[in-house]
């Protein structure tokens, strides 16, 4: 137990000075280099005229599920992993406040419902609306999705696990990372490090909200270049 004591304090110290931790210093990279890593995704899904296909083997299914992660953590502030599992409906009134949903109103309106994530019992029901080009690689990858009520799906068709898509983020970005190893961790880093200052003279609640956390879990993250 005294051990255990001193790890979390050390633990604390470490969080406390925004400093980065060793592995953070080595797989560090910047929004404008992640979301390059996204440009490079779309520019090979453009090339393979991945709109135009009827059908994809398994391997093309397998990149454009890279491509839809990609964007998921790049196009929006970088929730945790409550994208999976994760099931389709068309209305709210299908949402009965449990589990998390990809609402299709139509192909050009769309949103998530998040009910279960770490915050929930303080921050209750979250709504997140989807944008446009977010919009449209949904739409890519429903075209070619098995018929299933459930949104991201593992290699074998099967509904992805929370698990299964922190695993799947980490191969997705790796790809185009430049042997960096990046996790959903270390992209909340970034992002929250790129947006929020240490200092109290600026509104961090909407992207707090947005990250579905605390004003003061924000603040540890942000870490100093």
């Amino acid at each position: 137990k005294l051990e255990l004591e001193k790890v979390n304090e050390e633990y604390q110290k470490i969080i406390g000075s925004h400093e980065k931790s060793d592995n953070q210093k080595t797989n560090w990279s910047t929004l404008s280099e992640l979301k390059e890593i996204f440009n490079k995704y779309k520019k090979q899904i453009t090339k393979d005229n991945y709109k135009l296909k009827d059908k994809l083997n398994s391997k093309e299914f397998n990149f454009l599920t890279n491509y839809l992660i990609v964007a998921l953590y790049t196009l929006m502030p970088p929730t945790r992993l409550d994208y999976a599992p994760m099931s389709i409906i068309k209305n709210d009134s299908e949402d009965n406040d449990k589990g998390n949903y990809l609402v299709i109103k139509s192909r050009n309106k769309k949103h998530f419902i998040i009910n279960e994530y770490k915050s929930s019992k303080t921050y209750g029901k979250i709504r997140i609306n989807i944008q446009s080009e977010l919009n449209s690689i949904i739409n890519l990858y429903l075209k070619f999705h098995k018929d299933t009520d459930s949104f991201l799906l593992n290699s074998r068709g099967e509904p992805l696990s929370a698990n299964g898509l922190s695993k799947l983020l980490t191969s997705s970005f790796s790809r185009y990372s430049n042997n960096k190893k990046i996790t959903l961790n270390l992209l909340r880093h970034v992002y929250i490090s790129e947006n929020v200052k240490l200092t109290k003279d600026t509104d961090e609640s909407k992207l707090a909200n947005q990250m579905m956390h605390s004003g003061a879990t924000q603040q540890m993250y942000i870490k100093k270049d």
